[in-house]
Parts: C-alpha cells; structure tokens; sequence
C-alpha cells in the first residue's frame, strides 16, 4: 500500500515525465482487476484518452490525477494498480490490468 509521501513523489515524477506526452492508444490488459471501480466501460475510457496529451499530474490524498487535455482528468490510487512509463518501442509489461 502506498503512503502520502510516495503519491507525492509520484505526482513530482509523473509531472517530470508524463506532462507533455501523448497519449497513443489505450488498451485494458490479459488481467482485468477483480476489484475495480470505474465510471465509464473500458471503450469509453479508452475513446476519451487515446490522443489526448498530458498537461499535468497532481496528487491529493491517495489519488494521483493526471490532467489530459482537451478536456478529461484521470484519476486513480494505489488499488487501481502502479503507473509505469514504457520508451516508444519498448516491450510492455508482460502482466497489465490497463495499457
């Protein structure tokens, strides 16, 4: 489980790596997440972020947002899974609940 300080050094990263970047395409992993809560199917949330640029990653509490642009906030915490950034061209984490 993740604690206060290490979302907040993940907000500072993601903001260092992810703000700016594009996202490409989204795709939901070979292992769906038994204990997931989410508001739209995963077409829907795939259709709103694929294409969308990252313009800023924050943290508050638990939840870690990531500001995408135009228009959409994507929000998560710790039960949701771990971000990992992949190099274009880089081979994908072999495990994924969300890609």
């Amino acid at each position: 489980m993740l604690e206060l300080p290490e979302i907040a050094r993940l907000a500072v990263q993601g903001q260092k790596e992810l703000a700016g970047r594009q996202i490409a395409s989204v795709a939901f992993g070979d292992k769906p997440h038994k204990f997931l809560f989410k508001n739209k199917d995963d077409g829907e949330i795939a259709r709103l972020l694929a294409g969308k640029t990252i313009r800023e990653v924050w943290a508050d509490a638990k939840w870690l947002h990531l500001r995408c642009e135009p228009g959409v906030v994507f929000s998560f915490n710790e039960m949701g899974g771990q971000i990992r950034f992949v190099e274009a061209g880089s081979p994908l984490p072999t495990k994924a609940h969300f890609v």
